[in-house]
């Protein structure tokens, strides 16, 4: 029996085709035949199989955007065709379709089968490697302890007033406040501030800095997986559950298929805490910028620093940040 491994194009053998630019068709050994192509002078590369199994109607969508799968008609009848035009990701294609070649002449499967299996393996590796980064996870518990706060008081409207994944200028906004949610594993409440505009309230508000510590959790911590999973019931309790996980998987790349790989326990190191955004806070405004004696300091822009704000504000249960945020500590 001949074992098709034994006779694969390596990467290095198959990239000096598209070095030449010259049009080529590589079969691979083994059986069904199944063609390796570079066309287009090696501006696109691709996979071809002939498929009775596949019909228009029955085709899988790609979940690539630099992915085209198509069905094609030659002389000896249909052929599935699967193809990219990134000339970044062809190492990468070519390790794709050399799987699907493998399916198809290894495993016996028909080719829709063979596709729809490596479509669905490397979906979900890519989906592991665009997991969120800790800093990130970090940040968006820090919002989600808000936006359960604020429902007590706000219901269904603290979803409304979860503004910063539609990219307005602060995280949160609702009457005449305005919320930047700062988070850090650290032991200081010391944070970035990630431009010369993220401390300034818009007209007719009043902005607070949320700061949330936070540190590695045992029994009393909470994943983000359990933190989302609690939240969707309350906000599928105030009929608004859909439209969070939107906001979730849009703003966040977060789904019920991936949620479950974000399992590490955290939890509040010190009780949070709020500081008034007032003309007295440390800060860095554009106007300070183009307040130094030196004409070119207009060119200065994305400016980024670190500010502790230990001292400037109100724990948790003081009075002050009662009267700005009410309701019950998570």
């Amino acid at each position: 029996m001949i074992d098709p491994h034994q006779s694969r194009p390596t990467w290095d053998e198959f990239s000096a085709h598209l070095r030449s630019r010259v049009p080529v068709l590589v079969r691979l050994r083994g059986a069904p035949p199944v063609d390796l192509f570079v066309d287009n002078h090696g501006r696109r590369v691709g996979l071809r199989v002939a498929s009775t199994d596949l019909s228009a109607d029955s085709l899988p969508d790609s979940p690539f955007t630099a992915l085209q799968i198509a069905l094609v008609l030659l002389e000896d009848g249909s052929h599935l065709e699967v193809a990219t035009t990134v000339p970044d990701l062809y190492p990468y294609f070519f390790a794709f379709a050399v799987s699907i070649a493998d399916g198809i002449q290894v495993d016996g499967a028909e080719p829709g089968v063979a596709l729809r299996r490596s479509l669905r393996d490397w979906s979900a590796l890519f989906e592991q490697l665009a997991l969120l980064t800790p800093e990130r996870q970090l940040g968006l518990l820090g919002e989600l302890w808000l936006l359960d706060r604020l429902a007590d008081v706000y219901g269904a409207g603290s979803l409304d007033a979860w503004t910063g994944p539609k990219g307005e200028a602060h995280d949160f906004r609702i009457e005449n406040y305005e919320f930047e949610v700062k988070t850090t594993s650290g032991e200081h409440r010391s944070h970035m501030i990630s431009s010369d505009s993220q401390l300034i309230p818009s007209p007719d508000h009043c902005l607070y800095l949320l700061s949330l510590q936070f540190a590695a959790g045992g029994p009393d911590g909470r994943s983000l997986h359990e933190v989302v999973e609690a939240l969707r019931s309350r906000m599928a309790s105030l009929r608004v559950a859909s439209r969070f996980e939107e906001i979730l998987e849009s703003s966040f790349q977060l789904s019920r298929s991936n949620l479950g790989h974000y399992t590490r326990r955290i939890q509040l190191r010190s009780r949070p805490y709020l500081v008034p955004v007032s003309e007295s806070f440390p800060r860095i405004t554009h106007a300070d910028i183009l307040s130094l004696p030196r004409l070119e300091m207009v060119r200065v822009s994305d400016v980024r620093y670190r500010v502790d704000v230990e001292g400037l504000g109100w724990e948790d249960g003081a009075v002050e940040f009662l009267a700005v945020l009410p309701g019950a500590s998570p």
